[in-house]
């Protein structure tokens, strides 16, 4: 596996050789209802305009939206093509230091592009650890989180984690964030036998855990979190910082160690552009020959929060709050189990099978009963 050079004040990619995969890691969120579906490719939009007026003099700008994907940093278009006819697009500033000085150059007219990643690059995975142990031995769980990137050009890379939602993980790491400017082209994997023995060894590449888009990874290990046979839930969400200092924050999800041992499927259900709601619902859908229903879980973004399951192929969800909340964030958390047919059909990690889930009919309002505009990502598995 190949290593990148050193580039200076921005992340730096090397080679990383883990233990085995636990199931449930693959897990790609994509929007595919036709008035909003996105290729599958980076784009750079001119928003010279927007970026002009949206940037605060000394300070970073608003994060710039676009469905479907996540913002990936400020880019000029330097007018030149590649070897292959491509625009080539070079980031706007290198350092949250030269940022300040080059966003409030009143110079700036023309050329201005918005990076845009599809938003399944900065989703979630997770992996246990081969020490990890099954059932009542009393061993510690040991759990990475993976995350990825399009390119090495961003400052650094990160995870917001709560362990059962209120003990935050930077507790662990001595109060600091859970950031890093490593990542990696990608990872290799040992299959052990019973006895420890390394019976084949895998290398997977970001493209094939997350996406096409997808270029190097993001991982954080979890130490003695919980006993590996409680059903202990971790909430994730990754982020990264662009090249102009704006963090931007990818799409959460639910873990638990007891996924990788029972085989359950954790499908999260991720809201944004939804500004301040009080109240709404939408519905998820699956393929009933290929899953059922284990459990539902609440995010924390309203006070109650209901669903019906006991549906031909959906789950309806409805919630409440007393207030308005910025609902930019997990919504709610479905557990899955596959079926047989399900468990032919999925190939498991690298393979290119995907199982596909639908979310829509969104309908959400804010306190004052004004309607609000909500969308959510469908998840590929």
């Amino acid at each position: 596996m190949r290593n990148r050079n050193n580039i200076v004040k921005k992340i730096v990619a090397s080679a990383l050789a883990i233990a085995v995969f636990a199931a449930g890691i693959l897990m790609v969120p994509k929007k595919t209802d036709a008035a909003d579906a996105y290729e599958d490719k980076i784009i750079y939009e001119d928003r010279t305009s927007e970026f002009k007026t949206m940037w605060k003099t000394g300070g970073q700008g608003t994060t710039p939206q676009k469905a479907g994907y996540v913002f990936g940093g400020w880019y000029e278009n330097t007018g030149e093509k590649d070897g292959e006819g491509n625009t080539i697009y070079r980031a706007l500033t290198d350092t949250e230091e030269s940022a300040q000085a080059k966003v409030t150059d009143s110079n700036v007219t023309s050329g201005i592009c918005a990076k845009f990643v599809p938003a399944y690059v900065l989703s979630v995975k997770a992996q246990l650890d081969s020490n990890t142990k099954k059932a009542n031995d009393g061993a510690k769980a040991y759990v990475r989180v993976l995350s990825s990137v399009d390119s090495a050009d961003y400052l650094r890379v990160g995870f917001e984690i709560l362990l059962n939602h209120w003990i935050d993980a930077t507790d662990f790491n001595d109060g600091n964030p859970l950031e890093s400017t490593i990542v990696y082209d990608g990872l290799k994997v040992d299959t052990t036998d019973a006895d420890g023995n390394v019976t084949k060894t895998d290398t997977y590449y970001a493209n094939q855990i997350f996406g096409a888009c997808s270029k190097y990874l993001n991982v954080w290990r979890l130490n003695d979190i919980i006993d590996a046979n409680d059903a202990f839930r971790i909430y994730v969400r990754p982020y990264w910082y662009t090249c102009d200092g704006t963090k931007v924050e990818g799409l959460a999800k639910y873990i638990h160690v007891e996924d990788g041992y029972n085989d359950f499927i954790s499908v999260p259900i991720n809201i944004y552009q939804a500004g301040n709601i009080a109240g709404g619902y939408l519905q998820m859908k699956y393929n009933t020959e290929y899953f059922e229903v284990h459990d539902v879980e609440y995010a924390k973004l309203f006070d109650a929060m209901q669903h019906n399951a006991k549906l031909d192929g959906a789950v309806k969800f409805a919630g409440n709050s007393s207030a308005n909340v910025t609902g930019d964030d997990l919504y709610a958390n479905v557990r899955f189990t596959l079926t047989e047919a399900g468990k032919e059909y999925y190939g498991g990690v690298g393979s290119g099978t995907f199982l596909n889930f639908q979310i829509g009919d969104e309908n959400f309002s804010n306190w004052e009963e004004e309607l609000v505009s909500v969308d959510s990502w469908n998840v590929q598995y």
